[in-house]
């Protein structure tokens, strides 16, 4: 008897739960999807748009062949197809916020001269928007379109997103070649000449010193942002000479090789000008890619003194100013002797800029005047590997018979995060 009671309990949510989701959730979830389909003021598929004019002072013409879209007017060049794209997608996804009404004094609704004007085509049919003024709240704009007879509101934010001219909508790339497939460059700057090699791995080389190791993630870094480069303007005119280029840059992959000149500031006050192998004519790039070229062999060098894998490192033995700090990491925590480390994140710090320490230069014996202040030993739980580092005054670091001198900002950084470790585990005593 109880058991067929709760059958039919059992039956009865169910049924409950049924009626709740079909009417409560998938039947409002579709009255929701018809009324925002009912507001769309275009019912079109974006893949289906194959020419746009856009009425500005450059009155561009945007035609689209085998998929790809490009510019003919006022001038024929390629066009950025991402940003194309997300033109088409605001056009066919426009919504009606209200409307207005039949089509009256167009005048008082800034459609007499509207700011925005798109007219665009799928095949024979044409199809136009009219963007007009704001309204009094600021939070729409006025529209007209030649698929109602009224006048409706659109969002005032989509305006910017159809306002675009020549520059915006224009591919303005400086280098097409794809940054995996980079396997080889060649750097000029300021009387130096770098010339890379990618190995088996994705491990670089500088050829003809095949031994010195470099920093693979900043060469990486480099080509990733020379192939998101991207022309600031093209000027109409500059004055500098052309043979006297400031960096020339030269990618290679299997297939295809292109190259890049860069003209530095010329002046004080101005721009940075560029030109590649996609355009023949003179760009301007925005200054801050210069910081990422590579100077010389120095800037792209690997000068790590310890190659240290933080995440594997267990136990921490530290003498600094004649005392003795010992810790030790169990599980995602640090400890020192039995105390568990409030601050245990500091020890992860020192030992993230220990990995980043770098030499300036590698000498052959330590200084007589250079004096002992301190000694890291760190150990590894996987296989008991030790890093013996000691610690000397004026900079010098000593690892196994190798001496270097380190940069001053980088190890007085280093000196600081133990200062920090060392107080706090003197507070764990």
């Amino acid at each position: 008897m109880r058991f067929r009671k709760i059958i039919i309990y059992a039956l009865i949510l169910v049924f409950v739960a049924g009626y709740y989701y079909y009417f409560e959730v998938y039947k409002r979830k579709q009255e929701q999807l018809e009324q925002a389909s009912q507001r769309k003021v275009f019912t079109l598929d974006k893949e289906v748009i194959d020419r746009i004019t856009l009425k500005t002072k450059d009155n561009i013409i945007l035609i689209k062949k085998d998929n790809k879209w490009n510019i003919t007017s006022p001038i024929e060049v390629e066009a950025d197809q991402a940003r194309i794209g997300e033109l088409v997608s605001v056009l066919v996804n426009l919504e009606s916020q209200r409307s207005i009404g039949p089509s009256g004094n167009l005048f008082d609704f800034g459609l007499d001269d509207p700011v925005v004007t798109i007219h665009f085509s799928v095949g024979p049919a044409e199809y136009f928007i009219h963007v007009g003024s704001q309204t009094p709240t600021m939070r729409f704009r006025y529209a007209q379109s030649s698929v109602r007879e009224d006048i409706f509101l659109i969002n005032a934010y989509e305006q910017t997103s159809l306002d675009k001219d020549l520059f915006d909508l224009r591919d303005k790339s400086l280098i097409r070649l794809e940054y995996e497939a980079i396997d080889s460059i060649t750097i000029k700057r300021e009387g130096s000449l770098l010339e890379l090699a990618k190995q088996n791995g994705g491990i670089w080389e500088l050829t003809g010193k095949e031994d010195t190791r470099l920093k693979n993630a900043h060469i990486n870094n480099f080509i990733r942002q020379l192939s998101w480069l991207e022309a600031s303007s093209f000027p109409q005119e500059y004055a500098f000479d052309p043979q006297a280029v400031d960096i020339a840059i030269e990618l290679r992959s299997k297939n295809n090789s292109q190259s890049l000149k860069i003209w530095d500031r010329l002046s004080e006050n101005s721009a940075v000008y560029a030109q590649s192998d996609v355009w023949q004519e003179v760009v301007t790039i925005p200054e801050a890619f210069l910081k990422t070229v590579p100077k010389d062999m120095k800037t792209i060098m690997d000068r790590s003194i310890v190659s240290l894998d933080v995440e594997k490192a267990y136990k921490l033995d530290l003498e600094f100013e004649g005392r003795v700090y010992q810790f030790q990491r169990k599980e995602n925590d640090w400890y020192a002797l039995k105390t568990k480390c409030n601050d245990g994140w500091e020890i992860d710090s020192f030992l993230f800029a220990l990995a980043g320490l770098e030499y300036e230069d590698k000498l052959p014996l330590l200084p007589t005047n250079a004096k002992p202040k301190g000694r890291i030993r760190i150990f590894y739980k996987e296989n008991l590997e030790v890093s013996d580092i000691n610690l000397y005054s004026n900079y010098y670091v000593v690892l196994d018979e190798s001496v270097f001198r380190v940069e001053d900002a980088r190890m007085a950084a280093l000196n600081d995060s133990i200062a920090r470790i060392c107080s706090f585990s003197e507070e764990s005593e």
